[in-house]
């Protein structure tokens, strides 16, 4: 509810009738019967329908009724012949679903490439981790075959000068 205690939809329908009546003031009572002004009468009767749609009042839901039947009539007023409305109506809706399918495939996709992005991200630190690990690996054996060679290198110094004795150290 609004401050003044009108219901939006009302208000909104209210908005509606007044243009309406300005039109009519303008161009005369025949622009009641014609199409453009029909195609946006109905228009605006979707719009509203739109605005409302999911709503869980019973006095919206009923107003909606009422809303959904003046369009049903306004279609058949533009549209005189049997199957044109309905054709167009079966086109407008066709759009409507294709436009949320493409959308959703279009949010999968997102997904999907956000879960593979994660993936490869992951899969690169795993790579970089293990090379970093690997490298220090070789860092300890290359800085342990070092000390091992300089072990050797002073051993054969010592054996060499006559150092050890009995394979004892003097």
């Amino acid at each position: 509810m609004e401050e003044n205690g009108v219901r939006p939809i009302d208000a909104m329908l209210d908005s509606l009738h007044r243009r309406t009546n300005n039109y009519v003031n303008m161009f005369g009572p025949e622009i009641l019967k014609d199409k453009a002004f029909l195609k946006a009468k109905r228009n605006g009767l979707e719009n509203i329908r739109r605005s409302f749609d999911g709503t869980k009042n019973k006095d919206d839901l009923a107003t909606l009724k009422i809303i959904n039947n003046q369009i049903r009539k306004l279609n058949r007023e533009i549209y005189p012949r049997f199957g044109i409305g309905r054709a167009i109506n079966t086109v407008r809706t066709i759009n409507i679903i294709s436009k949320k399918m493409f959308d959703l495939a279009a949010a999968s996709a997102r997904k999907i490439a956000k879960r593979r992005q994660a993936r490869s991200d992951t899969q690169q630190m795993d790579k970089i981790i293990s090379d970093l690990n690997g490298n220090k690996d070789k860092k300890v054996k290359s800085e342990n075959t070092k000390r091992i060679d300089l072990k050797r290198r002073h051993a054969n110094r010592i054996i060499l000068s006559g150092g050890i004795s009995n394979g004892k150290k003097l």
